[in-house]
This record gives C-alpha cells, structure tokens and sequence, in this order.
C-alpha cells in the first residue's frame, strides 16, 4: 500500500509569465511574482461535495516580477480561506453539474503604504473571488451521458467574480470589481481557459478585456517523479 506523509496539506508554487495588450496602450510583457502557498484541508463533507481550506500565500520579491505589468515590487503575505460547493447531493436534475468556489484573504505587505513619506509601498487589503461552475464532465458520468462529442464533453463553462479593497486608508488604492465569463477544457495533463473579463466599476477600468491560461499538471506528466510521494510506506 502506498501513502503520503501529509494527506491534507500541500504546499504550492505559482508562476506565471504575462502578455498584456490594452487599446491605446504599448504592449507589456514580463514575469509575475512568485507565489508560495501552504494549505490544509480542514473539512470535508463527501456526501455533501463540500470543502474547507486554510492557506496562508507568500509572494516573494526580489526581482522575480516585472514592475511594468504591475508586479508587487515588495512582496507580502497573505491568510486566506478556500471553500467549494459541489451540487450533486441536491435533487435538481440537470442542475446538479453546478459548483460554486470562492476565497477570501488579507493581504499583509512586506513593505507598508506611507503616504506621507512616499515609501512605494501597498495597503493591508482584502481580495476574495467567487466562481459559479456547470461541469460537463460530471453531467456525462453522473447524471447522464448524452453522447457529446469529446470536446465538449471536457468542458466547463463558468463565470467568476473577483474583489479588492484596501483594509485601511489607501490614497490613490480604490476598491475594484472585475467579473468573468468563459469556459476551461480539462486535458488528461493540462488544462485550458479562455475568459473575456468585464469591468464591474470604474477602477477595474473601461474595456472588456480577454484573458486565456494554460495550466500544466507537473503530477501527471511526470508520474514516475514528481508525481511520486516523497516517501512511500509498502505493506
């Protein structure tokens, strides 16, 4: 029998590398910041599909971002919680491939805003997002399999919600709301999702903007390293 040492933390990395084109605009590019985080798994209700998290986020500095597509120039940690509701345990028919996730942190920054002083710092501040998800791939194996052709059938179509706000008085810092509609394709190793992004008031901007993302599963690419447990007990 094989088994982890950790079965209900896990520790990630995030990196990314953006192409930024806006109307009127020079086009930017660069990387963003590297993010640690650490999670553990709280609470869990199989029956119910619902979960708990607590992680705690820690972007790094140092010259990872490139300050020209708004990296953080100083980095900054951030307590966060992460829930996920699945609706499979409802009996509402076709409706039941429907999910909602959402997350809530508080943003602590290396370096603080001193306005007076003009230090280049950030706020303390509060982001969280909300997501509302109708998985095709679970309306084929559990409710009914329509026969869709395999695109469509690893498909799931969602729209999501995302908010900032400083946590304390921020010149020049105004709360922002973005919403999100779109689709991600599930891969056997990847993934792939195409948004257009809308802008809930003025600070989040004036245009409809597209965003598109590709995310690689390290565990199921490489299933014979990194996918294997650090330690492994047999019996």
């Amino acid at each position: 029998m094989r088994t982890t040492i950790t079965p209900n933390t896990a520790l990630i990395f995030n990196n990314g590398y953006d192409w930024l084109h806006a109307k009127g605009s020079k086009d930017r590019s660069g990387f963003e910041n590297v993010v640690l985080t650490g999670k553990w798994q709280a609470w869990v209700q199989p029956e119910h599909e619902f979960i708990l998290s607590l992680g705690v986020q820690e972007e790094l500095n140092g010259g990872y971002a490139t300050q020209n597509i708004g990296g953080d120039a100083h980095g900054g940690t951030s307590p966060t919680v992460y829930f996920g509701k699945g609706l499979g345990d409802l009996p509402i028919g076709y409706l039941r491939p429907l999910a909602v996730t959402g997350e809530l942190s508080y943003a602590i920054p290396d370096r603080k805003l001193n306005a007076a002083a003009d230090n280049n710092g950030s706020p303390t501040s509060w982001s969280g997002g909300l997501s509302l998800q109708y998985s095709i791939p679970y309306l084929q194996s559990q409710i009914k399999d329509l026969g869709l052709p395999e695109f469509v059938g690893r498909l799931v179509p969602l729209v999501e919600l995302a908010y900032f706000s400083p946590a304390s008085k921020a010149p020049g810092t105004p709360e922002s709301l973005t919403y999100a509609a779109g689709a991600i394709w599930l891969g056997d190793t990847y993934q792939v999702g195409l948004e257009a992004l809308i802008p809930g008031n003025r600070a989040a901007g004036a245009n409809v903007g597209v965003i598109v993302q590709v995310h690689y599963f390290f565990d199921d690419l490489f299933p014979n390293s990194l996918g294997k447990p650090i330690v492994e007990w047999f019996q």
